[in-house]
């Protein structure tokens, strides 16, 4: 009995998305200047895996994981994904509102 065609070895490659069981959000103080203020992350223990800036109502800044890094422009909805983020930094002139920083881990 004689095959016709051939077979072909694809490999196939399925994207994975992890689901977050937790989230925290952080709030931070933007009518009053900061320079490199730790919200307290790393003292709780979490590591996240995501950040949302859920509300940003001045130009605000952060720094992830040491002050040594560079500066971030943290606007509203800006979503750093993938990255593992043991504490944050904000750093922001005297204006008005607040900066609200989604966590999930």
């Amino acid at each position: 009995m004689e095959m016709q065609g051939s077979l072909e070895s694809k490999e196939y490659y399925a994207e994975t998305k992890h689901l977050h069981k937790n989230y925290k959000i952080y709030e931070v103080d933007l009518s009053r200047e900061n320079k490199d203020f730790e919200i307290g992350l790393k003292d709780s223990g979490i590591v996240a895996k995501e950040l949302i800036i859920v509300q940003a109502d001045s130009i605000a800044y952060i720094r992830l994981n040491a002050p040594k890094n560079d500066l971030i422009t943290a606007f509203q909805n800006l979503k750093i994904e993938n990255f593992e983020i043991r504490e944050i930094y904000v750093t922001n002139t005297a204006g008005t509102g607040k900066l609200k920083i989604m966590l999930l881990w």
